[in-house]
């Protein structure tokens, strides 16, 4: 079970990897920017296929039995699936938005029936991170195409 879930990290690395890839290299104008990304993402793609591979050796080598019970499998799974689409919504919605939206159907899929906890948590940590990043540090927060 323990290499299935080194595994499925590896993965959701990769994804994450890929789509912070693709956003440095649609906004960054600099070549040396590109040069430096583009090492960390292929050295990151290198080491997971690396680790991948030892993986899968390890279980032909043991011959363990590879069967996930679904019970333990689904939890993770909808969470990735959940991470995924608030990545794809960044860029659409902007990452404000989609992090209040993210925030929220998290805290209401693991069960929090508090309007405080579904709703005042993540507007008040929005509000933090938009004072020290965009006020105090004077970055520019993701904006998305629609918002």
């Amino acid at each position: 079970m323990k290499k299935i879930a080194n595994i499925l990290f590896v993965v959701f690395l990769v994804i994450y990897g890929t789509t912070y890839y693709l956003e440095v290299l649609s906004q960054s104008k600099s070549i040396e920017d590109h040069a430096m990304i583009t090492l960390i993402y292929f050295s990151l793609l290198i080491l997971s296929i690396i680790s991948v591979v030892i993986d899968i050796r390890k279980w032909t080598v043991n011959k363990e039995n590879i069967s996930i019970p679904w019970s333990s499998a689904k939890k993770p799974l909808i969470f990735l699936l959940l991470l995924t689409g608030y990545l794809i919504l960044i860029p659409i919605l902007g990452y404000f938005v989609s992090s209040l939206i993210f925030f929220v159907v998290v805290a209401y899929w693991l069960k929090s029936k508090k309007w405080k906890e579904l709703l005042l948590v993540p507007v008040v940590l929005l509000i933090i991170v938009y004072f020290v990043f965009v006020v105090l540090l004077d970055q520019r927060i993701i904006s998305g195409y629609l918002l």
